[in-house]
């Protein structure tokens, strides 16, 4: 991604459509499971997955809190129609000398651009949490989390009483994934 603000309180990055990225996936030719819920707990719990290669699909960007469980993410179409805000919930990031890193929590809060809200993901949250990959409060602390981003939006605070919706980035070109990735490691907390 490419760094748009690196400030005290949090960090903004832009993730153009295009970019390629990579995540955990199944193995070839393993047997695909029913549900996504399934898939991840199978994942998580036997450690048999393998990075996927994967290419981003709209244009989007980071607000990410130094010391929130959550980032905020707005998306563009192609057609550069705002598509709303996108609450990832997420372990608190730290940083190495050469990264950012967080864990994605499962659960995630959709604000539309009209305003309305709601949950995705219970599901797989609640399937994660049934395999014991997540401890049982976890679902209530990431929906606290969720409702106090949600109070921001409705009561037009930070980030979404700044216009980050018409931000538009400049002419960068889409970032490289370095050939080193795998050996970049956390190093400190941010302060």
């Amino acid at each position: 991604m490419t760094v748009v603000a690196d400030e005290p309180e949090r960090v903004v990055l832009w993730c153009p459509k295009g970019t390629r990225w990579r995540t955990a996936t199944d193995a070839h030719g393993v047997t695909r499971l029913p549900s996504r819920a399934e898939r991840f707990a199978h994942r998580m719990t036997s450690m048999s997955w393998v990075l996927g290669e994967f290419t981003t699909d709209m244009d989007l960007l980071y607000l990410i809190p130094r010391h929130g469980m959550h980032s905020v993410i707005l998306g563009w179409l192609p057609d550069g129609n705002f598509t709303g805000w996108y609450i990832n919930l997420q372990e608190p990031i730290s940083r190495g000398s050469q990264s950012l890193r967080t864990m994605d929590l499962t659960l995630d809060l959709l604000i539309g651009p009209d305003g309305t809200s709601k949950w995705k993901d219970e599901d797989e949250l609640d399937e994660l949490v049934s395999a014991g990959v997540f401890a049982a409060e976890l679902p209530d602390l990431l929906r606290a989390e969720g409702e106090r981003v949600l109070e921001r939006h409705r009561t037009g605070q930070p980030p979404f009483s700044e216009g980050w919706e018409d931000w538009r980035p400049e002419p960068w070109p889409a970032p490289i994934l370095p050939s080193d990735w795998e050996t970049v490691t956390a190093t400190r907390e941010l302060a």
